[in-house]
């Protein structure tokens, strides 16, 4: 799905999208009308040699004037892909139990190792011994997709097999989107029937 947002930001910003292999190098533009429609085309030479895979992303300095519409445009257009599984809502973005260990998230914020260790030793087991938990998200203005995949994907994804909710608090309404999009996600590549083994 990272790949799909991506690519739907390029195709509706005349943006350029990159992606090279090995084997092949796809390159994706967007026009200028913000509509979506797109140039696709391989180039040449076929490969670079890369063993794994390289996706670059451009683009033009004050082409977004309006962030927001594009990305709730961009989520939305994302959000139809996804197959509608999940009807509970693992991540609770209410008042957590008097008994709840908080979490500041800003130590792991913007720093990928920083965060899946941080979810290794302090969430993750709390949340397997069905320990209360809020996460504080206090002084985040922004949360990236892959900050909150680094952070949230394992302990959400234990929460929701021992049906043990997640707490978020002062969440600003950009990372609360950020939030809810991952989690549409994160629960329906797992879910497979959407009941837990």
């Amino acid at each position: 799905m990272g790949l799909f947002f991506t690519s739907e930001f390029a195709k509706r910003t005349a943006g350029r999208l990159l992606i090279a292999t090995r084997g092949a190098t796809l390159q994706l533009i967007g026009d200028e009308t913000g509509e979506g429609n797109h140039d696709l085309s391989f180039l040449k030479p076929a490969g670079i040699g890369y063993r794994g895979t390289r996706v670059g992303f451009e683009l033009r300095l004050g082409e977004v004037r309006d962030y927001e519409a594009l990305l709730s445009t961009v989520r939305s257009a994302t959000s139809d892909r996804l197959p509608r599984r999940s009807a509970q809502r693992w991540l609770r973005f209410e008042d957590p139990p008097e008994d709840a260990q908080r979490m500041l998230v800003q130590v792991a914020a913007e720093d990928i190792a920083t965060a899946v260790d941080y979810a290794a030793r302090l969430l993750t087991p709390r949340v397997l011994k069905r320990q209360p938990l809020a996460l504080d998200f206090r002084g985040q203005e922004l949360f990236t997709q892959s900050d909150v995949h680094a952070l949230l994907y394992e302990p959400l994804r234990v929460a929701w097999a021992l049906r043990t909710p997640l707490y978020i608090v002062n969440a600003a309404p950009s990372v609360r989107k950020s939030l809810e999009f991952f989690e549409s996600y994160a629960l329906e590549l797992g879910a497979g029937t959407g009941s837990p083994q």
